[in-house]
Order: C-alpha cells, then sequence, then structure tokens
C-alpha cells in the first residue's frame, strides 16, 4: 500500500473532520505529538553522546538497553499522532475547498483559493476570516484609515 492511499484512506474517515473541528482535541494531540519529536530526538542525542565517547560511566550496551523501550513507545506514540494530525489537515483542506466552490456558485465570482495556505497559523482559515467577507468595503476602509492615523500618532 503506497503512502498516498494510505492518505487518501485517512481523510475519508468520519473521524478526521470532528477531529479537526474540535476546539481542544486537535491542539492537544498536537502538543502531544511535538513533545514526542522533543523527547525522542533527546534519547537520540544521549546515545549519540555515549558513541561519540562522552557519558563514559554507563556502558554504551547499557544506555541503548535502557533507552530502547522509551524509544519504541514514542516513535508509536508519534506517528500515531501525527497520522491522526495528516488525516484531519486533509479533511480541513477538502472541507475549506468545499466552501469555496459553494461561495463561487452563490455568488458568481471567484472566491480567493485555499491552495497555498494552512488550516492553522499565518492567513489559516481556522484562525483568521477574510476581511472582504465579513465587514463591506467602506467599514475596511474606515478600518484601515483608523490603523494608519493611530500608527502615526
Amino acid at each position: 500500500m503506497s503512502l498516498a492511499a494510505i492518505a487518501r484512506w485517512l481523510e475519508q474517515r468520519e473521524w478526521a473532520g470532528d477531529f479537526s473541528a474540535s476546539q481542544w482535541l486537535y491542539p492537544s494531540v498536537l502538543a502531544i505529538h511535538l513533545t514526542c519529536i522533543a523527547i525522542f530526538g533527546g534519547m537520540i542525542l544521549v546515545t549519540n553522546l555515549r558513541l561519540l565517547g562522552f557519558l563514559r560511566s554507563q556502558s554504551l550496551t547499557d544506555v541503548v538497553q535502557k533507552l530502547r523501550y522509551w524509544k519504541r513507545t514514542g516513535f508509536v506514540i508519534m506517528v500515531t499522532c501525527g497520522a491522526l494530525l495528516a488525516g484531519s489537515e486533509a479533511s480541513l483542506t477538502r472541507f475549506m475547498k468545499d466552501i469555496q466552490d459553494g461561495l463561487t456558485k452563490q455568488l458568481g465570482e471567484k472566491y480567493p483559493s485555499s491552495e497555498g495556505h494552512f488550516a492553522y497559523g499565518v492567513n489559516g482559515y481556522v484562525t483568521s476570516t477574510p476581511l472582504d467577507l465579513v465587514f463591506d468595503e467602506q467599514t475596511i476602509n474606515r478600518m484601515l484609515d483608523h490603523i494608519q492615523e493611530r500608527s502615526a500618532a
């Protein structure tokens, strides 16, 4: 089974949409995923330091054996969380594409494309909204004038 087939299978799961729409679940799994990456990287660093001759108080075999269980467990958790995040991101991207197509049909003009944008972060769909969809042109101009006046003062 190819990686693309796995990604398609993940995004077609019903829970992927629910997961990405959750206010707390997505950020919690993301935090767990990033924490596992950091801890996993730290354990690899400790092993590499021992290989380079540091931490001579313990044998290389002891270091590797003591960290093996935690590396494997962390790796499984990290990959599982990553798969959840990948499936929900694909679901959210598809959802935003559907909204774009619906608005284009309703308004008769092309809604700004979702390509090149992410669900979260700067210009993200979840955290920001295009001003021209929320405010009329006169309100946007007044807001921009107000911002310009305050920055000049």
